[in-house]
């Protein structure tokens, strides 16, 4: 039977599978088009699969963790300063540009640190990494995406609008919920052809990375391992010391979460300010 003879919910219930599938099959277009196979990731390198997992602002949120942790940086309520007493540069090109972005600039708030010039320029090498090594998509991958978006949503409109111009030859009005899932699912389906922000392999390489860390915690964990525990779960995964000193860094950040400040002050002022920081603790007081 001709779909379009199809009675009003008949047509309804034909257009939203007919939409479904349209999602289905983008998706399989997909994992056809773009990589599937993970790449090798060096495990001294968390900061790549942080990107991979929440963006520029995991990786920049971590490395600032780490060199706190460190001593290399010192917490100060929610800004980040450089140490009074000098230590060893890190040797990760991220972190030795938050050391020099905070050096330059002063005390400064962690969101403003992950803004400065030295520390967007390493972070837009981790995302061309990422995207040399088939992790999120390369500009073909996306102009792909896109073709494919617009091309299903102007099929997907034009079968509606076929619809309405039957149901307005033949007298009948009542189109208006059609008339909003004209426009609605289309642009559903494009949204999800386009908007994802790894390829096939970038999930894959997510997804094995929980699977083999499901059962991890950084309850003695060595700094390396608590790293690359908190590039693949986030903050939620530290015990409670080390997740205070992330509440403290990044309140506003809803993926940080939020702490009291007693406990993000003592986790602070243990682990940066006794490492160098001076006074910089004189902000956890009372």
């Amino acid at each position: 039977m001709n779909p379009f003879d199809y009675t009003g919910p008949e047509f309804l219930l034909f257009y939203g599978a007919l939409t479904a599938t349209v999602i289905l099959l983008t998706r399989g277009l997909r994992l056809l088009t773009e990589p599937r196979r993970p790449p090798p990731l060096p495990a001294d390198d968390p900061y790549t699969i942080a990107y991979l997992r929440g963006g520029r602002s995991e990786a920049a949120s971590l490395a600032m963790i780490v060199c706190v942790e460190r001593g290399q940086l010192c917490a100060v309520g929610a800004e980040v300063a450089p140490p009074i007493a000098p230590l060893p540069q890190p040797t990760h090109p991220l972190e030795r540009a938050l050391c020099a972005a905070a050096s330059a600039g002063g005390q400064m708030k962690s969101t403003d640190l992950a803004k400065r010039r030295e520390v967007t320029a390493s972070l837009d090498a981790i995302a061309a990494h990422a995207q040399r090594t088939g992790l999120v998509p390369s500009f073909d991958h996306i102009l792909t995406r896109v073709a494919l978006g617009t091309g299903f949503a102007v099929m997907l409109y034009m079968v509606a609008a076929h619809k309405l111009d039957l149901a307005a030859a033949r007298g009948r009005h009542n189109t208006g919920i059609l008339e909003v899932l004209a426009v609605l699912l289309p642009a559903l389906s494009f949204v999800f052809a386009v908007v994802r922000r790894r390829t096939p392999a970038g999930d894959r390489t997510l997804r094995d990375l929980r699977s083999l860390l499901a059962d991890s915690n950084d309850e003695g964990a060595d700094e390396a391992q608590r790293a690359l525990l908190t590039a693949v779960f986030g903050v939620t995964m530290l015990s409670a010391t080390h997740h205070a000193l992330s509440m403290k860094l990044f309140p506003e950040t809803s993926s940080y979460g939020n702490s009291n400040s007693g406990s993000s002050c003592a986790s602070s002022c243990g682990s940066s300010c006794g490492s160098g920081c001076g006074g910089g603790c004189g902000g956890c007081g009372g």
